[in-house]
């Protein structure tokens, strides 16, 4: 993960490293739209739901992973944002039902 600032590029990489520490235990998912074009963040209006993104409004929302980890490879770490797919994929599981787990077993509060 070390590099030089000239070598820094945007764009989508696959890191091989270690999740050394999970740095959001409380802010781990939010709400978003249910819709494939727009999976941004919601808020709440009235008994609906809007998203600043494409100013929908909508009733039905989903809840979404969103969890910052710190990886460590050979070269140093790095802090990293692992979004809904990527942590469905590690977990098995989506957002809404480990939400639901970790409420069961009271190891999280509910902003909602």
């Amino acid at each position: 993960m070390g590099t030089r600032i000239a070598d820094l590029q945007d764009g989508y990489f696959w890191v091989m490293a270690d999740i050394v520490s999970v740095e959001n235990y409380k802010d781990w998912y939010y709400l978003a739209y249910n819709n494939k074009t727009c999976s941004r963040k919601v808020e709440r209006d009235g008994d609906c739901f809007r998203c600043g993104q494409c100013a929908k409004t909508m009733t039905f929302v989903e809840y979404k992973y969103k969890v910052t980890v710190t990886l460590k490879d050979g070269t140093g770490h790095a802090t990293f944002v692992l979004w809904d797919r990527e942590c469905k994929e590690i977990m098995g599981i989506p957002a809404s039902k480990m939400r639901d787990i970790m409420i069961e077993v009271k190891h999280t509060y509910i902003h909602l």
